[in-house]
């Protein structure tokens, strides 16, 4: 796990009760990703999600972890 100042990773919980009660989204957007955590918890939620981020590590770290974390026989987007 990587922890570094600015992390969203506590936010998680709150930010998907939030999702479930407006309900009826299909597709999010992690903008400022960092480590992708909060883009794997929307994808692991079941929505289709976006992210971005500045830093050059932080699409090493989301292409990894969504290939290490994808289900056998899928592709990684």
């Amino acid at each position: 796990m990587i922890k570094y100042l600015g992390s969203k990773r506590l936010l998680i919980p709150r930010l998907l009760t939030k999702i479930d009660a407006i309900g009826g989204l299909a597709t999010a957007a992690d903008l400022f990703s960092g480590t992708s955590r909060v883009g794997h918890a929307l994808k692991k939620h079941g929505l289709r999600c976006t992210a971005n981020d500045h830093n050059v590590y932080a699409h090493t770290l989301a292409r990894t972890q969504d290939t290490l974390l994808a289900p056998q026989g899928s592709r990684a987007l």
